[in-house]
């Protein structure tokens, strides 16, 4: 595999590879690929060792990647039996010419390599308690020399290989199994023109500081300093936003001021929810009221009410209505009046009654077969076809009525060729940089055009990689079917919020989508009838109470003519 910077496109020249070098040719496309899209980032050592990745080959090369895809840095060679490294020793003898690999370990690293029973096995042999865990049998063997008796080998630069990924996949969450499925015929990437872009990181001193904040928890740092950090942030386009390092800490400030009220310090929680609300990296709604709650616990309702009041107009709908709940009763505490908001329109319920499993489990379970209540409302719909993949549904119908949009050439937003879908997929940047051809699309979905170009991408896209698109799910005439049953505004309604705020305007959504079929008689339900359309089914079980995300859906459904229920289960 090579991967090849012409101008301003990436093109990749197929070499035939040996069976076994499928995962070797993994690390080799993504070794020359970020060397050529991020090679700046890399230390002159670094840019030496991956340039060694991108030319292995042989047994040598397959041992290497087969180990870098292992947990673990150390293996015994006697366990190291792949059909296509018939020597394994000359294989390591040449990884460690290449300083890919290493022969010399410390008895703590060479412990490392053995399971917990070999461990006790070792222990046993050298005169030691075999009992506890795992990690006091390597502490014991830690201290002693001469116990090991196999050859061992540590493979070296996994943590440049994950770096290399960081730099190519553009994400944190590296998709490895995206080339296995490739390679097996189950999936294949879109072609797409590759888009101009900058680096991923401003310079190597930025990649550095990311990779720090990624591996940081709650309660290592005091928040102040976390907050001096977040503010020394420079600011990122929305293309980096997956390797954007104040997501991180804002994320861990968040996190901290939390804490803080727990234990009894609003004041100190105040200060940091003041500070990420005037910075703006975070959604203004939930810091708000936090915020607020933060201020009442110092004596300050009045003053929480009022930061209610100066958010509502920028938040969501759903942080809309913890807001307007919030501020009204702090606003009343103090003695004050909080704005005059229209009433929300609740959807229809429906209550059904189920047999309850004779076992347990974490959430209740329904009838003989121990289902979840999602799964048993679907089984007691039957003929009629109910779908719960959470929001899969509405993301997937996203994927196919605007995968055109996906890869149009908007700066930066395709740099490298193994994406499914523009780097500022899910954020507002997507469609304020897309917006003519946004708008153009949404007008044809109002109008009734989304069952034909749901047809069209199917027929074209089948199998590719679209982010967000399940192509399991269900099949194009269901898919044509619940387009056709949410109807053109709703259509356009649901998924231009999708695209203007981002999918985590996903949450809140009805959960099952009941797809149209003939009308059905539930006896166990009032009413009992499931009209033949499309119906939208929110279910909850005993004791579950609706969130504020899925009363603002249910209004913006219900008004704009959606069929929208909420199915309330009861033990039968």
């Amino acid at each position: 595999m090579r991967v090849v910077l012409t101008g301003e496109a990436i093109t990749r020249h197929e070499a035939p590879v040996h069976p076994g070098d499928w995962s070797l040719g993994d690390v080799r496309r993504v070794a020359e690929g970020a060397l050529v899209v991020a090679g700046g980032l890399l230390s002159a050592g670094e840019r030496v060792m991956a340039a060694r990745l991108a030319a292995l080959s042989g047994p040598e090369g397959r041992l290497w990647a087969r180990m870098a895809g292992r947990q673990g840095d150390v293996f015994r060679l006697d366990h190291l039996v792949y059909a296509d490294v018939p020597e394994v020793e000359a294989a390591v003898d040449a990884l460690v010419e290449l300083d890919l690999a290493q022969r010399t370990v410390s008895p703590r690293q060479a412990a490392e390599a053995f399971t917990v029973e070999e461990l006790k096995v070792v222990c046993r042999a050298q005169g030691l308690p075999v009992g506890g865990r795992r990690e006091l049998l390597v502490e014991r063997l830690a201290a002693r020399r001469g116990w090991l008796r196999v050859s061992v080998v540590r493979v070296a630069c996994k943590g440049l290989l994950r770096r290399l990924e960081l730099l190519w996949f553009r994400n944190r969450w590296r998709d490895r199994s995206a080339f296995l499925l490739e390679r097996l015929g189950h999936a294949r990437w879109a072609q797409y023109p590759i888009t101009p872009a900058e680096p991923p990181f401003l310079n190597r001193h930025e990649l550095l500081r990311f990779e720090e904040a990624a591996k940081m928890v709650a309660g290592e740092q005091a928040p102040e300093a976390l907050l001096d950090a977040l503010r020394a942030c420079p600011p990122r386009p929305a293309q980096h936003r997956a390797l954007d390092r104040r997501r991180l800490l804002t994320r861990l400030v968040l996190e901290e001021a939390r804490s803080l009220e727990r234990v009894g310090e609003p004041a100190r929680a105040v200060a940091l929810y003041e500070a990420v609300l005037g910075l703006g990296f975070a959604e203004p709604g939930p810091v708000a009221a936090r915020l607020a709650l933060a201020l009442e616990a110092t004596g300050q309702p009045g003053l929480g009410a009022a930061r209610c009041a100066e958010v509502w107009e920028r938040a969501d709908a759903a942080s809309r209505l913890t807001l307007e709940r919030t501020g009204r009763r702090l606003a009343r505490r103090a003695g004050g009046h909080w704005r005059s908001t229209p009433p929300k329109q609740a959807a229809p319920e429906r209550t059904l009654w189920l047999k309850r499993a004779p076992v347990e489990g974490p959430r209740p379970l329904w009838l003989d077969a121990a289902l979840p209540v999602e799964a048993a409302v679907t089984s007691a719909l039957r003929p009629r076809l109910g779908l719960h993949g959470e929001n899969l549904v509405w993301t997937t119908l996203f994927g196919l009525l605007f995968a055109e949009l996906y890869f149009l050439p908007v700066h930066g937003a395709l740099p490298v060729p193994t994406l499914d879908g523009p780097l500022d997929l899910g954020t507002p940047a997507f469609a304020e940089r897309r917006a003519e051809a946004l708008g153009a699309r949404l007008k044809q979905l109002h109008e009734g055009a989304g069952p034909g170009l749901i047809a069209e991408v199917w027929a074209a896209r089948a199998g590719e990689r679209l982010a967000g698109v399940s192509w399991e799910l269900a099949d194009v005439e269901t898919l044509q079917g619940i387009a056709l049953g949410v109807g053109g505004p709703g259509l356009a309604l649901i998924l231009g919020r999708l695209a203007r705020e981002g999918w985590s305007a996903a949450r809140g959504l009805p959960d099952l989508v009941i797809a149209p079929g003939e009308a059905i008689e539930l006896p166990q339900a009032i009413p009992a009838t499931v009209p033949p359309g499309l119906l939208l089914a929110e279910v909850k079980g005993p004791g579950d109470t609706l969130r504020d995300e899925q009363h603002a859906w249910h209004d913006l459904l219900v008004r704009a003519g959606v069929p929208c229920e909420v199915w309330r289960v009861k033990e039968a």
